[in-house]
């Protein structure tokens, strides 16, 4: 038996599976919004010109700036995805660009509800009387 029986305290956290409420998982919505955004952006051949894919690369240089500057995450999003979509080249059947291009519009979309479902949240808690939440999306710099 050890000298200080005291010292053996344990604690017990059970998880019961409850994620708890969307808006306790308010931060990680947005993460999950930029996420899909990058992964969108993975999507793309790197072997094919911006301008052989979008009618107006202007759109989808908007929607990489976005994504960087964290963007996802505000109002304006929803106009870049729709201008991005718009323009966004269609191809049918077998073609090589198909499966890729499926993969980014769909990541796109995935984007888009995120940035929608914490835009929404956001804006409830607001109604609510709250003030906005604080929590930072953005990495720290350690050498600051």
């Amino acid at each position: 038996m050890p000298a200080n029986p005291q010292k053996l305290q344990h604690t017990l956290t059970f998880y019961n599976g409850d994620k708890g409420t969307d808006f306790d998982r308010l931060a990680d919505i947005g993460a999950d919004a930029i996420q899909a955004a990058r992964r969108a952006l993975n999507c793309l051949p790197n072997d094919v010109p911006i301008g052989d894919l979008f009618t107006d690369p202007a759109d989808f240089i908007e929607f990489v700036d976005a994504v960087k500057e964290r963007r996802v995450l505000e109002d304006g999003f929803s106009d870049i995805v729709s201008e991005l979509l718009a323009g966004l080249l269609v191809v049918q059947g077998r073609h090589p660009l198909s499966q890729p291009l499926s993969n980014f519009r769909r990541e796109v979309y995935e984007a888009l509800n995120w940035s929608n479902r914490f835009l929404d949240l956001m804006q409830a808690h607001k109604a609510r009387g709250h003030g906005l939440p604080y929590f930072d999306l953005m990495p720290t710099d350690p050498t600051q």
